[in-house]
């Protein structure tokens, strides 16, 4: 991980202010004020009023919430850990929020821009946690976001806490044996099993999806095209970190290996995705999840032509991607190989959308030609 945080601007003034016509949203019955009371609100905690804990942006909208129910608006003050009031102000009342059922207020304090730590007190309730008003509120986001590739690699290697931002979700290889995956219900006939090895698990299962990880590698690729600084080579703490590449192109790359095995040994359309023959339990040991392999109720399920076409796209950038760095030229070529590859069958073979139909289990993702233009 880097070991200080990306810079942020701090604006040096104020956004311009905004248009001059009513919001449709609902506002304060009254816009809070700056005043200096000479009296402060009892600070008690109290667990009805509520706030954003991880805090506001400068210049962004800040709401509290109050459950109260009361059909007259209150006043509340924003108190620092001394006491010290810097802003006053009258709820509105907006009565029953659908999700919580509760009936609520709401404590406009958007016109408090200088940064700190403080509280919503709300008189004859209480106080809220303290948050604080901050220029940049999520400064490891992005590469706490990028960790998340690196803890649903699938393949023979182990997942190590040196290398999460959490060290206890380290664990076991998961689908080590994802090396020779069949064709469900044999519907490659007189195929060589699918070498998978190398790919992230999808969100929702332990599935792999060729079009939705088309879209995936190709947003995560662009980025370091357009800005090539952006997860350089050490910044997400890889095990690959310190070779000398980007740190997102070897990500990008450790998940696209699979991409090349969608590639039928008959010349035939890539696979669409491939996954257990149900969806995994929602709590589940890696070893038992593993077992699917052995157990024959992991495949390779029907073929189509978007997803012959993901293959192309995926191997030809990265291709591109690994020759403009400098990378090995053998490794070039093998991924330039299966882009054509890919691109010859796609262009050649009568176009197949993928029938959901054909597969048991999870994620039907079903495109059209169109539809896959779309989205990657």
């Amino acid at each position: 991980m880097p070991s200080v945080s990306p810079s942020t601007p701090i604006p040096s003034k104020s956004p311009s202010p905004p248009p001059s016509s009513a919001p449709t949203t609902k506002m304060p019955s009254s816009s809070p004020t700056t005043r200096s009371p000479t009296l402060s609100f009892d600070a008690t905690y109290s667990d009805k009023v509520r706030v954003n804990q991880i805090g506001y942006l400068r210049y962004a909208t800040k709401i509290g919430v109050i459950v109260d129910d009361s059909t007259v608006s209150r006043e509340f003050q924003v108190q620092d850990s001394t006491g010290s009031v810097h802003m006053t102000g009258t709820t509105s009342v907006y009565g029953e929020d659908g999700a919580s059922e509760d009936h609520v207020h709401q404590a406009d304090f958007t016109g408090l821009e200088t940064l700190g730590a403080y509280r919503l007190v709300v008189d004859g309730i209480g106080s809220s946690l303290e948050f604080n008003i901050a220029p940049n509120l999520y400064p490891e986001l992005p590469y706490e976001s990028m960790n998340y590739f690196y803890f649903h690699r699938m393949g023979t290697m182990d997942i190590e806490a040196e290398h999460l931002i959490d060290g206890r979700y380290a664990r076991a290889a998961l689908h080590p044996e994802d090396d020779a995956v069949p064709s469900y219900n044999n519907w490659c006939v007189g195929c060589d099993d699918f070498d998978l090895q190398g790919s992230w698990a999808d969100a929702g299962d332990f599935g792999i999806y060729t079009v939705n990880h088309a879209i995936s590698a190709w947003t995560l690729l662009n980025l370091n095209e357009m800005f090539p600084t952006a997860f350089e080579d050490g910044s997400l703490n890889l095990p690959e970190s310190g070779n000398g590449f980007p740190d997102v192109l070897d990500e990008v790359d450790y998940g696209s290996r699979f991409m090349r095995g969608m590639l039928p040994s008959n010349g035939g359309l890539a696979s669409h995705k491939a996954h257990n023959h149900a969806w995994s339990a929602f709590t589940i040991t890696v070893e038992d999840e593993n077992k699917e392999n052995s157990a024959g109720t992991r495949s390779a399920m029907g073929q189509s032509t978007p997803a012959t076409y993901a293959v192309a796209r995926v191997n030809a950038q990265l291709a591109r991607m690994w020759s403009s760095k400098g990378g090995d030229p053998t490794y070039v070529a093998t991924l330039w190989d299966a882009a054509e590859d890919a691109y010859a069958r796609a262009t050649s073979i009568s176009e197949k959308t993928y029938d959901p139909s054909d597969s048991p289990g999870p994620g039907k993702y079903f495109y059209t030609i169109k539809e896959d233009d779309v989205r990657s």
